[in-house]
This record gives C-alpha cells, structure tokens and sequence, in this order.
C-alpha cells in the first residue's frame, strides 16, 4: 500500500466514515517523522504525507482526545512529542511533552481519556515508568515517575472502576 519510506518503527491503523463512506488511514513512523496514508473505497487511490519532521523515532503510540483531535506520542530517545490535528484540516500542531535525559525511551502507552479531559500518557525507559499528565486546556500538568522498575521494556495502563492500574 505504501512504499518509499525508510526506517519505520510501527503502524497504527485507523479507520473512519466520511460523509458515508468508509476512509482507511495508516499512521507510520519513518525515519524522518510520522506520515499519514489514507484512501477510500472506491476512491483514487492511496495518499500520502509527513505529518512533521521529528528524526531519530523510536516508537510511537496514536489516540483521539476528547475534543476529536487526532494525536500521534512520538518519542525519540530521549524526548516524547504529541502531533495533533483535526481530521481534514492541514494544520498540524506539535508540541514536546517530556524530556528523559536518559536516552533509552522503549515504549509509550496512551491512557483512556478520562471523563474530565484530562489525558494520561506513560513512558518506559530501561528503569522507570513516567506519567505525563494534560487536561483539556492542553496545558500539561505533570510528568512524574510513576514506579521504577530495572530492564523495563513495555508497561500497558488500564482502568477498572476507579482504579488506575499500570502493568
């Protein structure tokens, strides 16, 4: 489907119904950012664009805010930023969401939204689990250790009931 790009870390797929027709969309990390790739059935063909220029990624993770917006968390090894646009407009806005001076940022897990706006997103590096938090102003709150952990590779969050769980 998409051809050309170098270095890409993952996929994300996405699908959505635009003005009743079904609209496929691929989020990938290449070696120079994220790009998005999107067509239609029955439409002309499959389209492609860099979303921003981030070099260096590592890995990735995409969400929906509360809003609509669309969000890709792209880390590098040692910084994590959030792209967000909303879907048919060709504004896309990035911002840096944490810096870990560590340099080995594995993982990023995107929470659920919670019913107040407020947006939770984890960070696994070698040695600890980072919690970013941001409310609906996109003013980011806090960005704290969440546990330190040796030789962590991935953490995965959930929620049940009222508890939040981080595995």
């Amino acid at each position: 489907i998409v051809s050309g790009l170098s270095g890409v870390k993952g996929v994300y797929a996405y699908n959505t119904t635009e003005a009743g027709q079904f609209v496929h969309h691929l989020y990938i990390l290449a070696g120079d950012g994220p790009y998005e790739a999107w067509w239609k059935d029955g439409g002309d063909g499959v389209h492609l664009s860099r979303l921003t220029s981030i070099a260096g990624g590592t890995t990735f993770t995409m969400s929906v805010a509360p809003d609509g917006k669309m969000q890709l968390y792209v880390a590098t090894p040692t910084w994590v930023y959030e792209v967000q646009w909303v879907p048919g407009s060709n504004s896309v806005q990035t911002r840096s969401i944490i810096n870990i001076t560590q340099g080995d940022i594995r993982q990023l897990a995107k929470a659920a939204n919670l019913s107040n706006g407020t947006q939770r997103l984890y960070t696994t590096t070698s040695t600890t689990v980072w919690e970013s938090k941001c409310n609906g102003s996109n003013a980011i709150q806090a960005s704290a250790k969440v546990i330190n952990q040796t030789n962590a590779i991935a953490s995965k969050h959930m929620v049940t009931g009222s508890a939040n769980q981080l595995y």
